[in-house]
């Protein structure tokens, strides 16, 4: 019996002994694989960095064969924003391949050569209206007893990305308006294709209509707070749905855009419906005949034109001239209201900028004619203009992108708070500047108003990418046609005063 037992024992030992190498045997076979798997795409995923590392030390050791052509601004202060997107892409050295090859490869659609950006702006607005007369409140709050209210302001909250795909011919931009709560705001949206034959860059999606200087210039390197009457008169808003070209001949002397836009604005709704639709044909040609090696002095001339067709339908019809006092507020001081009846309107705008060291001298002169049906009265003519001065204290100048016709970014001689060379502390850039400003509204049976303007500013600019602007405005606004307490409307005419104060900052 006792020898039985031994042997039974025995025989369950060697049992247990099997199945334990069985299932070692199965974790061996199905868990080693795996793990030597792993160990291959590790190693696999090390081999590849050490070439791409090899291939770049190679590429850097090599001649540069890149593109020939006008040589691009080095001045890295505002080399990201005085050259059109689609040569900035391109020109900028290793932002493709440096971006590309940071995105996990795990990815089931990597887009390595893409070459995103993101960028944004932020201006934080105070408006004080320290006199007005009780026409102009009657305008503003609508009530003569009231006057406009003092008001802190998001004026632009904006992030956006833009960039490039592959190979680089095919750019876009997208940003998005985040300063009104209640909705978010389409601002670009655009697809470009680039290095095309006679249309050179063709944009398609949301973009600035091409309404001359002031309105094409970035809002983060305007001189003044808000533009003149009648740039926001006759572009408000200044973004359409369209198909424009954007040109540049290699001497950079000449630059040009021409294009095709809806004339309804879908910032808020994204989507134009119906089907009166209303379109207008646009194009502007700008030069740099004189312009210094430095860059600190030149002469641009300009000269932009509009072909539109408005609905007649009054419920409809953008032929509407608008506009905010150079300042914000809730009414617009001028507006003609939807001009019904309406069948086409001609815009002829030309602008000059005289540049010399820190002194600009600058402004611009807008026409329009506007046809009407019999029924709806005779035609109508409005105008306007605005002439500027400015200058720096502190000896910087204006940079201007010869490509796109436009305003650069400012960089200070020593930014605000840093040590310069000479030793102390940099107090940035200072700029004074003065403009008038006037928009004519009236003609035969319609009062939008005529208005006038003098605004004074100072400019301190902290460093090349945020800065604080101060704005003193004196208007006047005669023969403007109001709503009254009533429930009527009634021929007004005013005077005021307004303070605005901007802290911004953009990337």
């Amino acid at each position: 019996e006792r020898s039985q037992e031994m042997a039974t024992g025995s025989s369950n030992r060697v049992a247990r002994m099997i199945a334990t190498g069985l299932a070692l045997v199965a974790w061996m076979a199905f868990c080693v694989p795996a793990i030597a798997q792993d160990d291959l795409h590790t190693l696999e995923s090390l081999r590849l960095q050490l070439d791409e590392q090899a291939r770049r030390i190679s590429a850097l050791e090599q001649p540069s064969n890149g593109p020939t052509g006008p040589p691009l601004p080095t001045a890295p202060a505002y080399w990201e924003e005085t050259l059109p997107i689609e040569r900035r892409m391109e020109s900028t050295p290793g932002t493709t391949e440096f971006l590309g090859e940071t995105e996990p490869r795990f990815l089931d659609t990597p887009s390595h050569p893409s070459s995103p950006r993101i960028t944004g702006r932020l201006h934080l607005d105070y408006w004080s209206f320290p006199d007005s007369s009780p026409g102009i409140n009657q305008i503003e709050p609508e009530n003569p007893d009231l006057p406009p209210e003092d008001r802190f302001e998001l004026r632009r909250l904006r992030i956006g990305v833009r960039g490039t795909v592959a190979p680089r011919n095919v750019s876009y931009q997208m940003d998005i308006e985040y300063s009104n709560t209640e909705n978010l705001e389409v601002r670009d949206a655009w697809i470009a294709w680039n290095d095309l034959p006679v249309f050179n860059t063709l944009r398609a999606g949301n973009q600035k209509r091409l309404y001359g200087l002031d309105d094409l210039n970035s809002s983060n390197f305007m001189v003044f707070m808000e533009r003149p009457l009648i740039v926001d008169a006759v572009n408000d808003p200044n973004r359409r749905l369209g198909l424009a070209s954007y040109g540049v001949s290699k001497d950079q002397v000449y630059n040009w855009r021409f294009g095709s836009f809806n004339m309804v604005p879908l910032e808020q709704s994204g989507e134009i419906p119906g089907n009166d639709f209303q379109f207008e044909y646009d194009a502007r040609l700008a030069s740099t005949p004189w312009y210094t090696s430095a860059g600190d002095k030149y002469l641009h001339l300009g000269l932009s034109t509009v072909f539109a067709f408005p609905s007649a339908n009054p419920d409809s019809t953008m032929a509407q001239f608008r506009t905010r006092p150079e300042a914000r507020s809730t009414n617009h001081w001028l507006d003609t209201g939807p001009i019904g009846g309406s069948q086409s309107y001609q815009l002829l705008g030309n602008e000059c900028v005289l540049n010399l060291g820190p002194v600009q001298i600058g402004g611009e002169y807008i026409f329009v004619w506007l046809q009407r049906n019999q029924q709806s009265g005779t035609d109508l003519f409005f105008q306007g203009s605005y002439l500027y001065a400015s200058y720096f204290l502190t000896g910087e100048h204006l940079p201007w992108n010869r490509e796109m016709g436009v305003l650069g970014r400012v960089k200070p001689r020593s930014d605000f708070g840093t040590t310069h060379d000479q030793g102390g502390h940099g107090w940035g850039a200072w700029q004074l500047a003065a403009r008038l400003s006037q928009a004519d509204l009236n003609d035969s049976d319609i009062f939008g108003g005529k208005g006038q303007s003098a605004t004074f500013a100072i400019n301190w600019y902290w460093n090349s990418h945020s800065r604080l602007q101060f704005n003193y405005l004196v208007g006047q606004i005669d023969n403007r046609l109001a709503l009254n307490s009533n429930g009527g409307s009634n021929i007004v005419s005013g005077n005021y005063q307004i303070l605005g104060t901007r802290l911004m900052i953009d990337f």
